[in-house]
């Protein structure tokens, strides 16, 4: 996501659900780092309460997400990880597809983000105009 200058840029991390397209967890990182992407993971997991059903992370192939702080929470987790294939940025339509229509998102700055905290916060309100309002049950 596009920083206060030119070349700066904050890390969008987003766990999505492909089989409901709902963003579980999203996070806007000054850095790549794999304990920063493995917190995100244990707080998606505990918020949606996923501990009956096995879970897959499909994730590209990047140092945060094979470092061994993301690999050991997996483990703890029960998560099944595997990862894109190298130099391939389109391996997961789905999460390519959120990607884009952040980009596309009416509300989304032209100018960049001033601060972290602002795109945190941005990030925030696309996933919840992204996933729309909870269903109602009658």
């Amino acid at each position: 996501m596009p920083g206060p200058i030119a070349e700066i840029f904050f890390c969008l991390c987003l766990i999505v659900d492909t089989g409901h397209r709902k963003i579980l967890g999203c996070e806007c990182l000054k850095r790549e780092a794999a304990e920063l992407v493995a917190t995100l993971i244990q707080k998606a997991v505990r918020t949606e309460g996923n501990t009956l059903r096995s879970l897959v992370l499909h994730a590209y192939d990047a140092s945060p997400m094979k470092g061994a702080f993301t690999n050991v929470t997996l483990e703890r987790l029960s998560i099944t990880a595997f990862c894109s294939r190298l130099r391939v940025s389109n391996d997961n339509p789905l999460c390519e597809a959120v990607f884009r229509t952040r980009k596309y998102c009416p509300d989304w700055p032209n100018k960049g983000f001033a601060i972290k905290a602002c795109a945190q916060t941005w990030v925030k309100s696309f996933a919840s105009w992204y996933c729309g309002p909870p269903p109602t049950t009658a």
